[in-house]
């Protein structure tokens, strides 16, 4: 199959690269996050999605240019070469609407993902988006249901995610009373998806801190400052709420 005969090559390219990667004395999930991180890095989405290969993996792993079934085709091949129980799992995105589980059509799928089993534990995992860590997912593939690629088995899943969305805040304001202003700091902390597509859609990533490790929490800083009123009897009036920033309509 178009599946197997890709899965096949990676896992005997395998040879050559994991050798590189220094995987001995590492446990299976550090395993996991480097070898997905290593394709991530070496690897780049064309913006194609679909389920199947369309060139030859010889193509591909000279220009290691491809879709997204044939990165993560790739990635599933080389866990599956460093001993690791992995498997390509078939879905549908959201935007590509839901699939019928009783009479699923292969024409209703249009996303590739891996998915790889440590201990008690699934592991999804998505080698065309650099701007993630390798246990999350973009929203659009994420909490969907996908079908396991196991011959002569169907079994479905739930492209489910322990990562949840955050956004924390931090204010440190000065209050000038002759000045009649509040000026400070504003530090905000994004994790999840919030943090993806910040990452992802930056136009200066030098306003953040932690933006080459997606690992680490996104930070922002800004500078902040507001008119203050200051009363007769020396009361001082200001909206603490300018302080803080709203990034998504809570409601």
């Amino acid at each position: 199959s178009n599946f197997g005969k890709w899965m096949k090559s990676a896992e005997k390219k395998a040879r050559q690269i994991l050798p590189q990667l220094s995987l001995d004395g590492m446990g299976e999930v550090e395993k996991v996050r480097t070898i997905t991180d290593y394709v991530k890095s070496t690897c780049t989405w064309n913006n194609w999605r679909g389920v199947y290969a369309s060139q030859r993996f010889n193509n591909f792993e000279s220009s290691r240019k491809g879709s997204v079934a044939e990165i993560n085709l790739f990635l599933t091949g080389l866990l599956q070469g460093a001993g690791l129980e992995a498997y390509p799992v078939v879905l549908s995105t959201r935007d590509n609407g839901s699939i019928h589980l009783d009479y699923p059509f292969i024409e209703t799928f249009n996303y590739v993902v891996a998915m790889v089993k440590v201990g008690n534990d699934l592991y999804y995992l998505d080698a065309t988006e650099k701007m993630l860590p390798f246990n999350e997912l973009y929203s659009s593939v994420a909490n969907v249901t996908g079908l396991i690629v196991v011959p002569g088995v169907a079994q479905w899943v739930t492209t489910t995610q322990n990562q949840y969305d955050f956004i924390g805040q931090e204010s440190k304001v000065e209050i000038d009373v002759e000045g009649k202003l509040a000026s400070g700091n504003c530090q905000t902390a994004f994790t999840g998806d919030y943090a993806f597509n910040m990452r992802r859609n930056a136009v200066d990533s030098r306003i953040y801190t932690n933006f080459g490790d997606v690992y680490k929490p996104l930070i922002q800083n800004e500078a902040v400052s507001e008119e203050i009123t200051v009363l007769d009897d020396g009361r001082v009036v200001f909206y603490p709420g300018y302080f803080v920033k709203i990034y998504r309509n809570p409601f």
